[in-house]
């Protein structure tokens, strides 16, 4: 399986293979179990087929802005924005060696999950740092 994906990505390294393309190769091949071969267990490998190194920047991009803004969270004064910012960081990394098992973004769930939890973390982060700036000298909240 990873030397058919290698095989591709020799090809067509910068844009990737085409959906259509893999699966025409993948019919020629007889030895090929063609159900388990629908995508290739890991998320790095599926990107670089698919959308080649332009991809796999983009995807490592992805994890990298995430991965920033989470560890200047954990530079805070604030313990609980800190505790945000290693959750945060622990969330990109444990997505991040899962990815080297599965196609976590292939399904609607994979990639909603990572959304609304990153997005939670970030705001709550955001507005619990915010509120330490904010001025309380007028009384309010």
């Amino acid at each position: 399986m990873y030397k058919f994906a290698f095989d591709l990505v020799k090809e067509n390294p910068l844009l990737g293979t085409p959906a259509q393309k893999v699966k025409d190769i993948q019919k020629t091949i007889p030895e090929v179990n063609h159900k388990a071969l629908s995508h290739f267990h890991n998320h790095y490998l599926q990107i670089l087929v698919r959308y080649g190194f332009v991809g796999l920047i983009l995807l490592l991009g992805l994890y990298l802005c995430g991965f920033i803004s989470f560890w200047q969270r954990c530079k805070d004064a604030d313990i609980s924005v800190k505790c945000l910012g290693v959750s945060g960081m622990l969330l990109l990394f444990s997505y991040a060696i899962y990815s080297l098992t599965d196609v976590l973004f292939k399904t609607h769930l994979g990639l909603s999950l990572y959304i609304i939890l990153t997005s939670v973390i970030c705001g709550i982060a955001k507005y619990l740092s915010s509120n330490d700036t904010a001025d309380y000298s007028n009384g309010s909240l």
